[in-house]
Formats: C-alpha cells, structure tokens, sequence
C-alpha cells in the first residue's frame, strides 16, 4: 500500500488539483490505527490517481487493492475517503466513476485505445469497481422516471450522483422485473456504445449478485435445518436419501438444491425435531407428536424414528 502512496505523490505536482485533494483528504485518515490508516490512505491516492492521471499501474493498484480487501470494501472506502473532500455536486466521484467507465468500455465505445487495452482482467477490475461505487453513498429518495431515450440522455449527461444511484438501487431492488433491460433498450437506440456496454454489465452483474446473494441464503436456511436435528451430515443425508458429499455442496452453497429437494430437506428436519421434541414431556413421560400437516407422507417407520430421534439438551 505503501507503493500507491508513493507512486502517487511522487506524480501529482504541487498546486494541482489532484495534490490539493490528497492534501485536504489524508489528513482526516492519519487518526486511524495501523492498517486501517494505510489502507484508507492508500485508497484516497488510487482514486485521484485514476481520476488525475489513470495510468496501467493506477488501475493494476486498484486491482491489487480489490484481490486483497474485496470489491464491495474498497467501493465503500472510496466514497469515505472521498465524500469529505468532495464538491456538493460529487464531481470528483463523479469522474472517478466516468475513469472507471472509460477504462472499462471504451475500447468498446471506439473511444481509442485504453492504457489497459488487451487486459481484459484489469477491464473487469475498472467496470466491476464503477458499478459497485454507484451502489453506495447517497442518493436520491426516488429514481427519476424514464419513458424516453432523451429522458435517458438527460439522466446520464446530467451527471447527477445521486439520481444515477437512485436509479442502480431501483434496479439492484429489482432485479428481474424487466426495468433495466428496458433502459438498456433505450439508450442503445441512441447509439452510445459506452453507455450501453456499462449498462449492460451493470445488469449482468446485479443479476449474478442477487443470484449469489440467493444461493447463500439457501445454503444458510438448510444449515440451520440440518443442525437444528442434531444429527450428523452423513445420517441427515441417509434420511433425505442423498450422499454426504452432495449434501455438503449444499450446505456451503457451492450446489443450490432442487425446490423438490429443498423442500424435503425442511419437511426431514423438522420430523427429526418433533421425534425428539416427542420422545420426552416435561414430566418425563412420552409426549404426543405435534405433527406438521405436510410431513404426513415422510419419515421412515416407528422404529427408525426411535433410533434417529435426539432428546433436549438438559432432560434425562
């Protein structure tokens, strides 16, 4: 992190506007302890570095910085670092999202050749890091409504922060709704190439996202069925007639089961849980099953049920 901070202060001359900023900015990081201190510091002198000067050592920082903190990290301390220093309009953020796009699409665009053209890698590192920028900070209470290709035009050479986030959250909200497929629609009837290559990898990255986003849900819900049984991986697999292994892919989320599937993994546990629950009253005496209404059709016979059943913490 060191070397982004050198790199950049060894080129931003003094006076510049890219100098002032880094004067005004770091200081309000030196308060912080250790690696936070540096790491802010570090990305306060990547981001005006990109927006002063982008050169392919700019964007290779930024890709060692995203590799090492995470996409969604380094967009946050981007906005931190830059929100104090910036205008109320967000100009800087602003550029600095139009570098990022720039980089990202503009071999696309026919804008002429990037300082990373043929790093297809280090293109995704820019176009990934401008779309997760428009995804925090401010913005405004509602996205301004689009019917038209000019109303389009107007949003984006508006160069509103705000309104651009406003419009990503509706998009983020909803994902499959179909609405940003219709700006998409939109703007490239109007021919900008740019714009349309951003737009359309902003949706396809807020479609993947809901989908991870997704599949780790799945993956917790079914974890907390199969603990709440008790049992082990291998005997909850027995019961759900499955292999551990293939259990295992579901419950990291490497596998997102089938609906059928899942739903059997929910009836089986919560067998398992009302077995035990059944097994021993508060009295110590056998208590009447509660029975879901859909488990009706589930569960291996009396005496597997016995076998499999696991009694209360804490009651003999």
């Amino acid at each position: 992190m060191w070397e982004i901070i050198s790199s950049f202060e060894a080129r931003a001359a003094a006076g510049h506007d890219s100098r002032v900023s880094w004067d005004g900015g770091q200081a309000r990081w030196v308060a912080l302890e250790g690696r936070a201190a540096l790491l802010h510091r570090a990305v306060l002198a990547n981001s005006l570095a990109l927006v002063h000067l982008a050169s392919a050592d700019d964007v290779g920082h930024l890709d060692a910085l995203t590799r090492a903190e995470g996409a969604a990290d380094i967009a946050r301390i981007q906005e931190r670092v830059l929100a104090p220093i910036d205008d109320p309009e967000r100009s800087l953020t602003v550029r600095l999202i139009e570098s990022l796009g720039r980089l990202a699409w503009g071999r696309r665009a026919r804008t002429g050749t990037s300082v990373i053209s043929g790093r297809p890698e280090l293109e995704q590192t820019c176009a990934e890091a401008a779309l997760r920028l428009l995804l925090v900070g401010k913005r405004a209470a509602e996205p301004r409504p689009v019917h038209a290709a000019a109303d389009l035009d107007a949003l984006i050479d508006g160069k509103d922060l705000a309104a651009w986030r406003a419009l990503a959250a509706a998009a983020v909200a909803a994902p499959w709704t179909g609405q940003a497929e219709r700006h998409l629609a939109l703007i490239s009837s109007g021919g900008r190439v740019g714009e349309t290559a951003g737009l359309q990898a902003f949706v396809e990255m807020v479609q993947r996202v809901t989908r991870e986003d997704e599949r780790r849900a799945v993956a917790h819900q079914i974890r907390s069925s199969v603990e709440s049984t008790g049992l082990s991986q291998r005997e909850f697999a027995a019961l759900i007639g499955t292999s551990p292994s293939r259990l295992s892919t579901y419950l990291t989320g490497a596998v997102a089961p089938s609906a059928t599937m899942a739903l059997r993994i929910a009836r089986v546990a919560r067998w398992v849980v009302a077995t035990a629950v059944a097994g021993v009253d508060g009295a110590g005496g056998p208590a009447p099953r509660r029975r879901h209404p859909s488990d009706h059709d589930l569960g291996p016979g009396p005496r597997t049920r016995r076998r499999h059943a696991r009694k209360r913490p804490g009651r003999a």
